[in-house]
């Protein structure tokens, strides 16, 4: 009697994600449980750099880009990036499509519904730029210069951003084309229902994001109170993930002589005052000499490290953002918005508060309450790596992900 197991049934995968680099930071796991069950891989995006080239090599994923003009920066239309895609799949023949962001997420899953790929399968990291949203107004007395340009005085009225026609129109063809839907949390399920957006033979699935390594992200002390507590945000520069806000609680705190030491850790590889919409990192070093701009790096772990508190007061449709997670899991108190994804991170005043999108008082205050009681940071820490162990474990996330992929 032959007792051997089956053979694995190998599965050829795509992946369409806006960022290679971002892919391997927040996917790393899944993509390597995947090579190890021996399935191939082939991950699509914009541009690689040389070290994620390197490091999809050594994982044995094949890599293509798609959608870049070399003689632009911007990508190509919607219907040049479409066909450029389909033609792509249609080549490589995948069982399984994962499209995965915003816009990016779109066209994957049109352009494998294109290739007639067999599952289609569409994640969305929350849902900016596919739906309008409220913008904050300018902060009071955020700054002398630094935001002049970037958002005049006559602009601090909450302002909606615009979603374009051809958007709405990649949107709907999307989400009738995918077979699956994975979304961040539950708020993003809602607003997509209740706009009418999904259709009853969509399966719709809630993650706990992307999950994290609990081994990699361990929980580390707390840093001596000697210097003052430590505020760090660890983001790009963009104004929709709070820069301004927080730049601005900063000074409140900073002129009323607050022993506090505040930290601005860039994210490795995001564009610094490319638009209108971002900063630079000599403009903040110029208006906020209080704050510590430090070195872009692609691991946050030395800056969480180093902080007591982590602060990100984000104010546009995250799913859930993985600065967020890594602080958990290291044993961090957080102070994010009470907003989509993010507020999926915090049991208020257990190991952490939220206080509403765009508010700097409200986050100048709530960064105030940690200076006024210190004594309450180790056992907010201590419910945090707690939440990440319950809640945001990566392995049970990729479990989730391989199961509804249907993979052996």
């Amino acid at each position: 009697m032959n007792s051997s197991r089956p053979a694995r049934s190998v599965k050829r995968i795509a992946i369409v994600a806006p960022n290679a680099s971002r892919l391997l930071a927040h996917m790393g796991p899944l993509l390597r449980e995947l090579i190890n069950r021996r399935h191939r891989l082939l991950c699509l995006a914009p541009e690689f750099s040389a070290a994620a080239q390197d490091e999809f090599s050594d994982l044995g994923i094949e890599c293509e880009t798609f959608g870049v003009d070399k003689h632009r920066t911007h990508l190509f239309s919607h219907t040049a990036t479409l066909k450029e895609l389909a033609a792509q799949l249609k080549l490589w023949r995948p069982h399984i499509v994962l499209s995965i962001g915003g816009r990016t997420a779109l066209w994957g899953v049109v352009a494998a519904r294109k290739a007639k790929v067999a599952q289609n399968i569409c994640m969305f990291e929350g849902l900016a730029g596919l739906l309008p949203h409220d913008l904050p107004p300018l902060p009071v007395n955020a700054a002398r210069s630094t935001f002049a340009g970037i958002w005049p005085p006559r602009s601090r009225a909450p302002q909606q951003t615009k979603i374009s026609r051809q958007t709405k129109s990649l949107r709907r063809r999307a989400l009738r084309g995918a077979d699956v839907l994975l979304l961040h949390n539950l708020d993003d399920f809602h607003t997509l229902n209740n706009k009418h957006l999904l259709s009853h033979q969509l399966a719709v699935y809630i993650l706990s994001g992307h999950g994290i390594d609990l081994d990699h992200y361990y929980q580390t002390p707390l840093p001596a109170l000697d210097e003052g507590l430590v505020f760090a945000m660890a983001s790009t520069f963009h104004r929709r993930k709070g820069i301004e806000q927080f730049c601005a609680a900063a000074r409140k705190l900073a002129e009323h002589g607050a022993s506090a030491r505040f930290l601005l850790a860039p994210i490795e590889g995001a564009s610094f005052a490319a638009d209108k919409d971002e900063l630079s990192v000599s403009e903040i070093a110029a208006d906020y000499p209080f704050i510590t701009v430090l070195d872009p790096a692609r691991d946050q772990r030395p800056v969480l490290q180093t902080a007591h508190v982590l602060v990100q007061p984000s104010h546009y449709g995250e799913g859930l953002p993985q600065i967020l997670v890594q602080a958990l899991a290291m044993g961090r108190p957080l102070i994010t918005s009470d907003a989509a994804g993010c507020r999926n991170t915090v049991d208020e005043r257990v190991n952490g508060c939220l206080v509403p999108p765009g508010d700097v008082d409200a986050l100048a205050n709530a960064m105030k309450s940690f200076l006024r009681r210190p004594d309450l940071i180790a056992s907010m820490a201590r419910a945090s790596r707690s939440k990440a162990e319950r809640h945001f474990d990566v392995k049970a996330v990729n479990a989730e992900i391989i199961d509804i992929m249907q993979l052996d």
